[in-house]
């Protein structure tokens, strides 16, 4: 049985390919295009699909929370709880979101992309987010894909700066 594993693992490890040097472009692409997917003007459907084929098929999105006593709360969702919850929201106020700042740190085939944002309104141009996403993504087949996106927004206990210091 050992043997067998290894074999696999020797089959399955040799078939990885390097990334190559300029993946970190493919990579800020890939977070580029999966903000301009949910942004737009007011009453401007987003196209799903071209979002959903971002993402692995089994990717989360995780909304970090301070909660009301500051011990921290969760919630996730899955791509499509997503679509289905802000896609109408995102339409009915034209949402546009936008990278203010970012960190790569690149392994081979995975990268963490630290994502500062700033959300506006685009019917009043208010700024009614700021934060910070945490974007995983692999790279599968020659394309990034994003595994898992985790936000916060900002407040006073935690500025996006402290990310970027």
């Amino acid at each position: 049985m050992i043997r067998f594993l290894s074999v696999v693992a020797v089959v399955f490890f040799a078939a990885v390919v390097p990334a190559r040097a300029g993946d970190t472009e493919d990579i800020k692409a890939a977070v580029a295009a999966t903000y301009a997917s949910i942004s737009g003007p007011v009453g401007e459907a987003r196209d799903w699909d071209a979002f959903r084929a971002l993402f692995l098929p089994k990717a989360v999105f995780t909304v970090a929370f301070p909660g009301d006593l500051g011990e921290g709360r969760a919630v996730q969702l899955t791509v499509e709880e997503y679509v289905e919850r802000s896609g109408p929201y995102l339409e009915q106020i034209g949402f546009i979101e936008t990278e203010t700042r970012s960190a790569i740190r690149q392994y081979g085939e995975m990268a963490t992309v630290v994502s500062a944002y700033s959300g506006v309104r685009s019917d009043t141009g208010e700024v009614v987010a700021t934060g910070v996403n945490t974007f995983i993504l692999v790279k599968v087949e020659n394309v990034w894909k994003v595994g898992s996106i985790s936000w916060r927004e900002a407040d006073e206990d935690w500025p996006v700066d402290v990310m970027f210091d």
